[in-house]
């Protein structure tokens, strides 16, 4: 049977779907979710077998505001979802990650690095040796700029890009030889 558009995930609004890992043979699928209004909530999903798939505990990725979830990682035993927010009352995108060590349970990770002023986006999240690394665009300068950010000791640190000068961003990070492989647009 086909699925009526906006159920397949199950609830009401529009589900979208932007990244998909298995881990111990479940799919988990990550995104954003609306319910009609002009918010989106950050939403994860998971599937046994690809065709039923569970919301999991939507309270604590419904927080106040605009949040999206754009990439997964798996980080030894812990789970690493990448995207923004816009918190209420602010105009300004804010890098957000959030962690879980099952599956079912996120909590958005706090770093300073991640909120500075202006546009923060988290475009993709990959682990490189033990590293958890977000990557995406900063505006900061006034100039769209790509970014990543790097968990290190516990902390979110901004991380060196070299990259040409100007606008550019990172859409999509690979593991290329044990290196770190940002593609994007410049």
């Amino acid at each position: 049977a086909i699925e009526p558009a906006g159920v397949l995930f199950g609830g009401v609004g529009s589900d979208a779907v932007a990244d998909v890992i298995e881990r111990d043979g479940t799919l988990i699928a990550v995104g954003h979710r609306s319910s009609g209004t002009d918010l989106e909530d950050a939403a994860i999903w998971s599937s046994v077998d690809g065709v039923v798939w569970s919301a999991v505990d939507r309270e604590p990725l419904a927080e106040p505001g605009y949040k999206r979830i754009n990439s997964i990682a798996v980080a030894g035993d812990d789970l690493y979802a990448a995207g923004y927010s816009i918190d209420p009352g602010a105009e300004e995108l804010d890098a957000a990650v959030w962690r879980s060590s099952d599956g079912r349970t996120w909590r958005r990770v706090e770093g300073a690095e991640l909120s500075l002023a202006g546009d923060q986006v988290a475009r993709s999240i990959a682990v490189f040796d033990d590293v958890v690394v977000a990557a995406g665009f900063d505006d900061a300068s006034g100039v769209t700029e790509a970014a990543a950010w790097a968990r290190v000791g516990g902390a979110w640190v901004t991380t060196a890009v070299e990259l040409p000068t100007g606008e550019s961003e990172i859409w999509s990070l690979g593991d290329e030889s044990r290196e770190m492989l940002g593609v994007g647009e410049a």
